[in-house]
């Protein structure tokens, strides 16, 4: 069900797709919420199991790789030739954008920028099973989110937090200043 409700809302005309993401992610926490408070009745600690986070980084990386596989189910390997990027610049990218003249002017920038993305967008489903991808590939999201919001001014803001919490090695970072003897 929420399968066919995620393809439902994303053909949805008015529908912004960067909500997916989220009800997926929400959808994981509900299930933690759930384990933990089994783990309560029955008298075990309440910390989150590992597979929240894992379950956090599969749908992320569903959503990425899925936008790439899209993208090549619908016009195959020449959306990487820039000229639908140059297109979405030349009608709705940011006229004062020093980057939008660029890539419309430059066709071989073009095709690298969409190559960039597309292949960014098909590796991020490396990142459920090389763990130590998860920072590159949160950095390349992060930078290709980041472009788009300059040059487009499409808000993935919420994609990057949870990019960032998500890909990055939190717990690792946290468990590495802790005190000895804690």
């Amino acid at each position: 069900m929420l399968w066919l409700g995620s393809l439902y809302w994303e053909n949805l005309p008015w529908f912004q797709h960067k909500m997916v993401l989220p009800f997926w992610l929400l959808v994981v926490l509900v299930a933690a919420e759930h384990a933990r408070a089994a783990d309560r009745r029955a008298g075990l600690g309440a910390v989150a199991p590992m597979w929240v986070r894992e379950g956090a980084v599969f749908a992320l990386a569903a959503f990425y790789a899925g936008a790439g596989a899209h993208k090549l189910l619908e016009s195959g390997l020449r959306w990487a030739d820039g000229v639908a990027l140059q297109l979405w610049l030349w009608r709705l990218g940011d006229h004062d954008s020093v980057v939008r003249a660029w890539v419309i002017e430059d066709a071989t920038v073009s095709a690298l920028v969409a190559s960039a993305a597309l292949g960014l967008e098909l590796a991020a489903a490396l990142a459920v099973s090389l763990p130590r991808l998860r920072p590159w590939l949160a950095a390349g999201l992060v930078t290709l989110h980041v472009g788009i919001d300059r040059v487009l001014h499409i808000d993935f803001r919420t994609n990057i937090v949870l990019v960032a919490l998500a890909l990055l090695p939190w717990p690792a970072w946290f468990r590495g200043r802790r005190p000895a003897g804690r």
